[in-house]
């Protein structure tokens, strides 16, 4: 257990007191994050929308509309994908990647 080195005062209703403030590490820091490369064009796509990554293996792929609705959803477990958006409305929807117990959210645009 770390103890960090830091004090504040607090100034309570009309009167002033000095609080020491102990800071303790446990155990819900994160100690190491990757973010991986994901690439999605063309943006705005009329046919097709690629989805790539770096060495990171995409488990599932979603498209959703603007109320939230899973419109699309494929599992793949490959570094990239394509999306057939041929026949979807023109619009505005969201790309969730999933990845490596993470989720990564991205905004695209289908157009004619």
């Amino acid at each position: 257990m770390a103890i960090f080195d830091n004090s504040g005062t607090v100034t309570i209703a009309d009167e002033d007191k000095t609080i020491t403030v102990v800071l303790v590490e446990d155990d819900t820091s994160i100690t190491e994050t990757y973010d991986p490369q994901i690439t999605i064009y063309p943006n705005p796509a009329s046919s097709v929308l690629h989805i790539m990554t770096d060495n990171t293996t995409i488990g599932e792929v979603r498209l959703l509309d603007m109320l939230g609705n899973v419109i699309y959803s494929s599992n793949i477990n490959e570094n990239g994908h394509t999306i057939d958006v041929s026949g979807y409305r023109h619009g505005i929807y969201f790309i969730q990647v999933y990845s490596e117990n993470q989720v990564f959210t991205f905004r695209v645009q289908i157009a004619g």
